[in-house]
């Protein structure tokens, strides 16, 4: 007998180029969808760090505005110089307001005051902060400067003073001495940022929270004392003696 040839199962050469091309088609797929996860999560990241970073400011800028105190500062020549200087009374468009604050944390223990003559400056795009050592700039010093916030367009501050806001500070010329002891009530930041568009900060000053306070706790005490007075002022019930009340018993 003669033995019937195997027959061989195996790939046509049309197989395999349909096999390639479907691979490659998936293999593009791929690239495509990991590119563009790739991309997200760079564009995703960018923009949590601006976020970050334009939160982080507004924090800084809270705690140095909640802690303005109402302390005039001697200049490089001796001279008085206001607790808060602000907007157009300044000579360089750049600076927005220096002023001295206080709770200035001294953790390493070393012989300085917990005061601090701070100032912020909008320069080329960029919110500077800067503070000096000394809260009396008695000898001339350079301050210490460091960037809280950049990619800004426009950049400007108001303040408000007897309900209405003003472009400077104080609002009369700074030969006055009528302000050297006075602070806004609040302060007000507007900001053009590059992605975020217009933002508009409002802050309170240490002197209008503690006017607050102060409010609260007279409306407080004025309640207290009309509630008292009402009760002082209500009729008292009658008291039977216990002569009386036995002379009713008798009867």
């Amino acid at each position: 007998m003669t033995s019937m040839p195997m027959k061989q199962a195996g790939f046509t050469l049309l197989e395999l180029l349909i096999s390639i091309a479907i691979f490659a088609v998936l293999s593009a797929a791929c690239y495509q969808l990991f590119n563009y996860s790739s991309g997200s999560k760079v564009i995703l990241t960018a923009a949590w760090d601006r976020l970050n970073t334009i939160q982080r400011a507004k924090a800084i800028l809270e705690q140095d505005f909640l802690h303005v105190v109402a302390r005039p500062i001697r200049d490089e020549d001796g001279d008085e110089e206001y607790a808060l200087i602000g907007g157009k009374q300044f000579e360089d468009e750049s600076d927005l307001i220096t002023f001295s604050r206080q709770g200035w944390k001294n953790l390493t223990q070393l012989s300085r005051s917990t005061l601090q003559r701070v100032g912020y400056a909008f320069e080329e795009g960029a919110l500077i902060r800067y503070y000096w050592n000394d809260i009396d700039l008695l000898v001339a010093a350079e301050p210490t400067e460091y960037t809280i916030l950049d990619e800004i367009n426009t950049m400007n501050i108001k303040f408000l003073y007897k309900k209405k806001w003003i472009d400077q500070w104080p609002p009369t010329d700074k030969s006055s001495i009528e302000f050297s002891h006075i602070l806004p009530n609040a302060i007000h930041l507007k900001l053009d940022h590059k992605y975020y568009g217009v933002l508009d900060w409002y802050f309170l000053s240490y002197a209008s929270n503690n006017s607050l306070l102060d409010q609260n706790q007279g409306q407080q005490q004025t309640h207290t004392s009309r509630e008292s007075s009402q009760q002082n002022s209500a009729p008292s019930s009658p008291v039977v003696s216990n002569s009386e009340s036995m002379k009713g018993s008798s009867k």
